[in-house]
């Protein structure tokens, strides 16, 4: 009787501990994400500064779990998808689903950068539905009409995977330079680095005042010539062109160019010496 006893309290003890052992392992369950990041790779391992490289990632489905991929990442800071990307079922373990995702990357900045994101929506499937990755397009024929609220299709979660980063190499042309010792340089060091905005005002400053008193002696000449008296004419010239006038004729008209030859004339006698 005593030994029956004992084994009737081992056999409770061993059940209770099986069904607090449940207990546990149903919160982790619950709280499984549906969709997880396994692997991923990036062909070539180093893409050159501006080249576009094949980024491929492993995701796991969890059972159950309809799955929406895009067409395109999420862009990081210093890389971006380079055009739409494909997708395809691969081996899981258990009832689990494997995705084998593939995007074109392009790198904007040479060294280690992260790399674009992907944000995948999930819902449960419904009865008699079968499990799996769908494209995000289709996502918008259920429901209402094209939307991304949960309250218009029931279960819908929005998950973001955070894939990593990546190392990119710059241009082989710019590494070729650097080793030579051509290095880009900045404005300053082409043009003097003691350059200010003092410096550049004291320039243009010189050049006004230099069209400036240009312009005041080309006008100081002008003036000059205009006030100049004009030549005095022989007493002869005179009186021929007093009668020339008192008949009635200009002398430009009688005798085209009289007056300038005159005027000639009288600036060459007076410029010849006197005799002695």
């Amino acid at each position: 009787m005593s030994a029956r006893l004992v084994l009737a309290c081992l056999a409770a003890v061993a059940a209770a501990g099986s069904a607090a052992e449940l207990a546990a392992q149903a919160p982790q369950q619950r709280s499984a994400p549906p969709v997880r990041l396994v692997a991923f790779t990036n062909e070539p391992r180093e893409p050159e500064l501006g080249e576009i490289f094949e980024l491929s990632l492993q995701v796991r489905l969890a059972p159950g779990v309809v799955a929406f991929f895009p067409d395109t990442l999420v862009p990081a800071p210093d890389a971006s998808s380079a055009g739409p990307g494909t997708w395809e079922l691969g081996l899981a373990p258990a009832d689990s689903i494997d995705v084998r995702a593939t995007y074109p990357v392009i790198g904007l900045d040479p060294g280690g950068v992260e790399l674009p994101s992907l944000e995948v929506w999930t819902r449960p499937a419904v009865a008699g539905e079968e499990a799996g990755p769908r494209a995000l397009a289709s996502l918008a024929a259920e429901g209402d009409g094209p939307s991304l609220d949960p309250d218009t299709v029931p279960g819908l979660q929005r998950n973001t995977l955070t894939i990593g980063g990546a190392l990119i190499m710059p241009l082989r042309e710019m590494t070729e330079a650097a080793d030579g010792g051509l290095l880009p340089r900045p404005p300053a060091d082409v043009l003097g680095g003691q350059w200010s905005a003092w410096l550049l005002a004291a320039g243009v400053l010189g050049l006004l005042l230099v069209g400036l008193l240009g312009w005041l002696l080309v006008s100081g000449r002008r003036a000059g010539a205009a006030g100049r008296p004009a030549a005095r004419l022989s007493p002869r010239a005179e009186a021929l062109s007093k009668r020339l006038l008192a008949g009635g004729v200009s002398v430009q008209t009688y005798l085209p160019g009289y007056e300038r030859w005159l005027e000639l004339k009288e600036k060459a006698a007076a410029s010849e010496p006197e005799a002695p």
